[in-house]
Formats: C-alpha cells, sequence, structure tokens
C-alpha cells in the first residue's frame, strides 16, 4: 500500500483564569468534599491542587522550617499550607517568618495574619503528620503582564516588621493602605521618579513623612514579590516586603 498519511494534531488546550466563591468551588468538587466542606482523603488534595496550577510537597514537622520555606515564598511570593490542627487538617496562606514560626493569613480569622508556631506542629497530637506546602506552578500558561503600568495597578500584600497589611495602587497617581480587618483606605500618592516607584501616604505625623520606593526593573516591569525600605529626612526608617495579590 500506498499514499500519504496525514497527521491530526489536537488542538491546544486553553487555560482560562476564573473566580469562584466558596459555594461554586464546593459543588465543582462535591464528590471529594464532605458536607461539612472538608475533603474526604488526602490524595483530594492534590486533586485540587493539580486543578488550580499548583506545585507541592511533603514535610514532616522537623522540615518545615524557614530554612526549607524561604527559598519557596522568595520566589513565590506566599506558599499554600496545609497542616494537622486539632482535629483535621487546616489551610493557611503562608507570607513571612517570625524567630518561632510562620506568619499566615487565617481564613477564620478574617484575613488577619496567625503565627503558626514550629513547637505547636512538633506536638504529639500532629508530629507524626505530613505538612503540605504549595506554590503556584511556574511557566504558567496564564500571560501576565509585569510592566509598570499594567502590573503595579491593584492591592499588594505588605508585611513592614510585624506589621501586615495592603497596599493598593490606582491610576493616574492614587495610593492607599489598609489592614486585614479595615476597610478604611489611608489615602496618599505615587510617581515614577527615574528608575523607582515612590509613594507616600497624607497621615503621616509632619516631619516624619515616610517615602517608600521600590526599584523598575531595566525591561519596564515589577517581580511578583518586592524587598525594599522606607525612609524619611532623617535615614531609613523601615524595611519592607510586598507581594503582589491575585485580585
Amino acid at each position: 500500500m500506498s499514499g500519504n498519511i496525514v497527521v491530526k494534531r489536537a488542538p491546544p488546550v486553553v487555560w482560562v483564569r476564573k473566580s469562584a466563591s466558596v459555594d461554586e468551588l464546593l459543588s465543582t468538587y462535591s464528590d471529594i468534599v464532605r458536607a461539612d466542606g472538608s475533603l474526604v482523603n488526602g490524595g483530594s488534595l492534590e486533586h485540587v491542587a493539580a486543578d488550580s496550577g499548583m506545585q507541592w510537597k511533603y514535610l514532616d514537622a522537623f522540615s518545615f522550617n524557614r530554612d526549607q520555606l524561604s527559598p519557596l515564598m522568595s520566589t513565590y511570593g506566599h506558599l499554600f499550607i496545609v497542616y494537622f490542627s486539632h482535629s483535621m487538617y487546616h489551610a493557611v496562606v503562608g507570607y513571612g517568618f517570625t524567630d518561632n514560626g510562620v506568619l499566615a493569613m487565617n481564613p477564620k480569622g478574617g484575613g488577619s495574619l496567625d503565627e503558626v508556631k514550629y513547637d505547636f506542629l512538633h506536638e504529639m497530637a500532629r508530629v507524626n503528620q505530613k505538612i503540605f506546602v504549595g506554590w503556584p506552578l511556574k511557566g504558567s500558561p496564564f500571560a501576565i503582564d509585569h510592566t509598570v503600568q499594567r502590573y503595579l495597578l491593584g492591592e499588594w500584600h505588605v508585611l513592614i516588621g510585624g506589621w501586615s497589611g495592603y497596599f493598593g495602587f490606582d491610576a493616574p497617581d492614587k495610593v492607599y493602605w489598609r489592614t486585614f480587618d479595615q476597610s478604611v483606605k489611608h489615602q496618599g500618592t505615587w510617581k515614577r521618579d527615574g528608575t523607582k516607584i515612590t509613594w507616600q501616604f497624607s497621615d503621616d505625623a509632619p516631619g516624619w513623612v515616610r517615602t517608600f520606593s521600590i526599584e523598575i526593573g531595566a525591561d519596564n516591569t515589577i517581580p511578583d514579590r518586592v524587598e525594599s525600605s522606607a525612609t524619611t529626612p532623617q535615614g531609613t526608617v523601615s524595611y519592607f516586603t510586598m507581594t503582589r495579590t491575585n485580585d
């Protein structure tokens, strides 16, 4: 026999970024979720993580420490962490560290940052329970524009010492800060200053007005996570970390 062989290629997979309510998520995963919203087993967690575009690994209680987590957090900005609490597994989002544990956003706490202490995970009830650590998949099919004019605008999660909250940037030059549990937006202004973005807030005390600044990349982009400082005429007064939220 002779003839031409026709090779048909499957169409590319099209990924769509979606936001879902809690009810929509429970409906989507109804086959692996109990009536109280908990997952039926550990394998179900990997199912949800894979659907969400995450990579992950498991750590034991003594490997769950700053040395292991800091490189991932520095690269990806935040980590999805699931650990055994008192009677079930509990999910939080880790954003930073203390001397004794991980600072994590606790959904049950209204979005406030709680400390997940290493000593708590070392207790007998949970020391042998694996801890799930997930992060966004690099090489995501979602095209994200990191240019200043696009990526700066929106909310960033911020850590300044023991304080945590949000900075929000609006066009053309407005900026605000707010706390997790406070809807009040404290206003200020931002501007582009050469290779930097700088901003100030109007409710800083006279004589102690802080100027926050971040560097712009040579290609006019901003990364997902930025570490920088705030200064006054007297010098540097604080260091801060900003991580882009997925709003």
